[in-house]
């Protein structure tokens, strides 16, 4: 059997719900241990959404509380047994469990750390404390949504936790660098993952216009002439002729309208005739279903595509084919499905094969094989409140 490619490695994740999760399952759908460290109380937070079946497959799960001082000793062997922590932990909060960062690499010098913050751990604002929403908005993408023709509506935010799951895949590639690094020099590393600079970082031709233009970059509206969304026979379709090229690819998509004339290549024409062509276009569209629109555009080169509903995702014949979405039977609540590797390994592949945890799953299976603890102790330490 081909070995994984993160075999043998050992990672704690001691982070809650999505950007330092989704960074350890990435780690753990290529073979690494991944065992998650959660209170023995509430547990990761994000127990009460659905979203943590997703984020936590194919890890374990033990419980400490480490601000007790046993919690804290127990949580030190973990580490001690460690190649990788990944954290979302502030220096703040870490010292308040007396697990400092210095002093976790003073102790395991080969380990990696991996910490997720939302604004890094130095700085004016290495303390504060940050939501989702804020941390998007602290990072500038949210003053370029939503793209509406009306620009007083308020600034939103990318929908779902899609942001957070960057930050976590900025996390990921740095440990496997780190990873690298450490199998060349034998040493390992702090990796300091700001959560405001790794969303910047998706808009950079964006962020790059005011220091080096002059320019503030927002929302606007889609500009005119350059095509936009329709309803058609059957849903709506999205279609884009921001140049001359598409445009002509358009026109033959239409079949030629004899309103369509030479002139209307140049985006300046269509601009000013945008209110006279879109009631045409669409006129067009409504004869026309979803599937017809896309394959004959994108047979002639159109951008075009079909807008699907979340059944339609599911189904989508591209997705089969490379049977991306991928089930498993979780405890409770039966068979789940949900999305698989945005990549393939032809020989190491990434897998998801283990439901995600019930709250201290694998306290025993941690705690006495790997650490030596007698049945007998953690019974104590459970009765305890200590895990």
């Amino acid at each position: 059997m081909t070995p994984e490619a993160l075999a043998g490695i050992k990672v704690i994740e001691f982070a809650r719900f999505a950007a330092g999760p989704y960074c350890g399952k990435l780690m753990a759908g290529l073979g690494a241990e991944t065992v998650k460290v959660e209170s023995p109380s509430s547990g990761d937070s994000g127990r009460n959404r659905a979203g943590f079946l997703y984020l936590n497959t194919n890890k374990l799960s033990v419980t400490v509380n480490t601000g007790h001082p046993q919690g804290k000793r127990i949580f030190l062997k973990l580490i001690n047994t460690a190649d990788v922590l990944i954290s979302d932990k502030t220096e703040r909060e870490m010292a308040q469990f007396g697990l400092e960062y210095a002093e976790l690499r003073r102790l395991n010098p080969h380990l990696i750390i991996t910490c997720i913050t939302p604004f890094g751990l130095t700085g004016p604002y290495k303390d504060f404390k940050s939501y989702y929403l804020n941390t998007y908005h602290a990072s500038g993408l949210g003053y370029l949504i939503p793209v509406s023709q009306d620009l007083s509506r308020e600034p939103i935010k990318l929908g779902g936790f899609s942001g957070e799951c960057a930050c976590g895949v900025s996390a990921a590639v740095a440990t496997l660098g780190a990873l690298f690094w450490k199998k060349t020099t034998g040493k390992g590393q702090l990796i300091d993952v700001s959560q405001q600079e790794a969303l910047i970082s998706m808009n950079r031709p964006q962020a790059a216009r005011y220091p080096n233009e002059g320019i503030i970059p927002t929302r606007v509206e889609v500009p005119a002439g350059t095509g936009g969304l329709w309803p058609c026979k059957d849903g709506h379709v999205v279609a884009i002729f921001a140049d001359g090229r598409q445009w002509k690819s358009f026109v033959e998509l239409m079949d030629n309208p004899a309103w369509a004339t030479t002139e209307y290549e140049e985006l300046s024409y269509r601009a000013v005739r945008d209110s006279e062509t879109k009631p045409l276009i669409g006129a067009w569209m409504l004869e026309h279903t979803r599937e017809e629109i896309f394959q004959k555009g994108q047979a002639l080169g159109c951008p075009v595509s079909p807008v699907l509903s979340p059944e339609e995702v599911i189904e989508f014949p591209q997705f089969q084919a490379r049977e991306f979405f991928t089930s498993i039977e979780q405890h409770h609540y039966g068979k789940i499905t949900f999305p698989g590797s945005p990549f393939k390994l032809s020989a190491s592949p990434w897998s998801a094969t283990k439901t995600a945890p019930k709250l201290g799953q694998h306290n025993t299976e941690i705690y006495s094989k790997r650490l030596g603890y007698s049945v007998q102790e953690l019974d104590k330490l459970h009765q305890e409140g200590i895990i």
